[in-house]
């Protein structure tokens, strides 16, 4: 135990520069705002009851644009206390609580956005950084902000948002037939419904295909132990940054593939920032622009605080050792982020408890008795950890995602004998761009999947046609809409061109349904009978 806290005092007291955490800051802010922008054109199809027909009991504009607000003050590191605080607030409020369209990349979101609260991620490359610069500096000495952080700065949102993550897929892929076979790569990139991209040639190279399965069950749990040492971590950032623009490029989440490369910032070596940025010539023009504007603001003000003669003046962190000495500081700062990292473990084992082989293995136990009592306190932790941090479990490709799936949903608008394809499923069978992020998981798994709930299916149809309508200024007093299915199957081993052959596989008649006066009104076949 010694041992471990000796570790983790000494990684708090390793201080490093800020650029890393910065960039970080900065490349996470875009993708947030990416993810928004997208809620923002799909919030009717999100949140109305019937989209544009029967609304929302609030819009959900304003709290979405505020939202934005906050991300972009975020991203330029502007008042960044209150920002985070704001994008937090507003994060849980309007994905925290989804459910009917959320994915798993609501989950990183959360636990960033609550990790964020508590990093110095304005340190440096911030608007932040210059008003302190303004406000401290005198006309007789410049002021100049810390740059340096603690090392647990970069390493903690790694092990959140990494590495919990990585931990908890593996006990799931460890009981799945896919993945132990070798198929867990190369089945859902050669499923028409799965896949955006047609990745056959190299998906034909069958040693290939498996190895990227069993290489990356691997990889996921090699990470926990690895990422913490400074001679792994320029392998494993490019494996990892490899891997997830492997997964942007074959499926239509861009989003959850962006923001993990984000965090993998945090992995590049905080001396290659400095070599990094000064090969950008408008960077280095723009840093001395900011020195100019501070030195020469000062000087025309002079409004800089003595700060050495009236500590009252000193910049917090400052203040504090001035008050306290920097020992009782220091002291009192790893006590409580130890005391928040221990809690950030317990909740992702309390997590893990029920994940996977580990709840094989305990299925008996949890049966009757104590062990009952101990899986329901497991599962009522995650409720809250999973909305408020975003630690929860992570069984993505699974098998029972996969297994039955058999049935493809496609939509098409018919005018005096002419069908227009909605952007849902293309002709091919694959993702168009409506089905892309939330929108992929809760067509291809919840209004599609293994088992077609009619219910479900034509609430869907409706829900998708009425936005797609609106937004193609279609008259709902009067439209007819096709349904096609496309009959698949799921392998069970490595087969030859199967992306090919699926894709070829013909549409037939699913049924059709109609907007009458504004009521939607259904002859959808049944689609497992199909």
């Amino acid at each position: 135990m010694k041992f471990l806290t000796d570790r983790f005092k000494k990684a708090y007291d390793k201080k490093i520069d800020g650029t890393g955490l910065a960039v970080f800051r900065i490349l996470y802010s875009l993708v947030l705002l990416f993810e928004i922008k997208q809620i923002y054109y799909f919030r009717h199809l999100i949140f109305d009851k019937i989209p544009y027909i029967d609304a929302a009991e609030i819009n959900f504009a304003f709290p979405l644009i505020l939202w934005a607000i906050s991300v972009v003050f975020m991203l330029f590191g502007a008042y960044t206390r209150i920002a985070v605080i704001v994008n937090y607030v507003m994060a849980l409020s309007l994905i925290g609580t989804i459910r009917s369209y959320e994915y798993h990349v609501f989950y990183a979101y959360m636990g960033l956005n609550a990790l964020i609260l508590f990093l110095p991620v304005a340190r440096c490359l911030s608007v932040d950084r210059i008003r302190e610069r303004l406000k401290y500096s005198t006309p007789q000495k410049a002021y100049t902000p810390p740059r340096k952080v603690s090392s647990l700065a970069y390493l903690i949102p790694m092990l959140v948002a990494g590495a919990f993550v990585y931990t908890d897929s593996v006990f799931y892929k460890l009981i799945s037939y896919n993945w132990m076979n070798g198929l867990g790569m190369w089945l859902p990139s050669n499923l028409p419904q799965i896949s955006h991209f047609n990745s056959t040639p190299l998906m034909n190279i069958k040693g290939l295909a498996m190895a990227l399965g069993y290489f990356t069950i691997f990889f996921e749990a090699a990470f926990i132990f690895l990422f913490w040492f400074k001679p792994f971590r320029v392998p494993l950032l490019i494996i990892g940054v490899g891997l997830h623009l492997g997964i942007l490029m074959e499926f239509p989440i861009p989003w959850f593939a962006l923001c993990v490369v984000a965090l993998y910032a945090l992995m590049v070596p905080v001396g290659w920032w400095k070599t990094i940025l000064s090969k950008f010539p408008g960077f280095n023009a723009l840093r001395a622009k900011v020195d100019r504007f501070v030195t020469d603001h000062t000087k025309a003000t002079k409004s800089g605080k003595a700060f050495a003669e009236a500590g009252i003046t000193l910049p917090l962190s400052d203040r504090k050792r001035k008050l306290y000495g920097d020992t009782t500081v220091r002291d009192f700062k790893v006590k409580w982020v130890g005391i928040g990292v221990i809690v950030l473990c317990v909740l992702q084992l309390l997590v893990t408890y029920n994940s996977g082989i580990i709840a094989n293995g305990l299925a008996g136990f949890n049966k009757a008795g104590f062990g009952k009592s101990v899986q329901k306190f497991t599962r009522n932790s995650e409720w809250y950890s999973k909305r408020l941090m975003g630690i929860t479990n992570h069984p993505v490709f699974m098998d029972g995602h996969f297994n039955g799936y058999n049935h493809i949903v496609a939509v098409t608008y018919e005018n005096n004998g002419k069908e227009t394809w909605l952007p849902i499923i293309d002709q091919n069978g694959m993702p168009d761009w409506y089905n892309s992020g939330f929108n992929w998981v809760k067509w291809t798994f919840r209004v599609n999947g293994t088992y077609v709930n009619q219910g479900l299916m034509l609430r869907g149809l409706r829900d998708f046609s009425a936005f797609w309508a609106h937004k193609n200024k279609i008259d709902l007093n009067n439209a007819k809409f096709n349904v096609k299915v496309k009959k698949v199957r799921i392998p069970r081993k490595w087969e030859r061109n199967f992306l090919n052959k699926e894709m070829k596989q013909p549409w037939i008649d699913g049924g059709s349904f109609t907007w009458t006066n504004r009521q939607f009104r259904p002859s959808v076949k049944e689609i497992e009978k199909l």
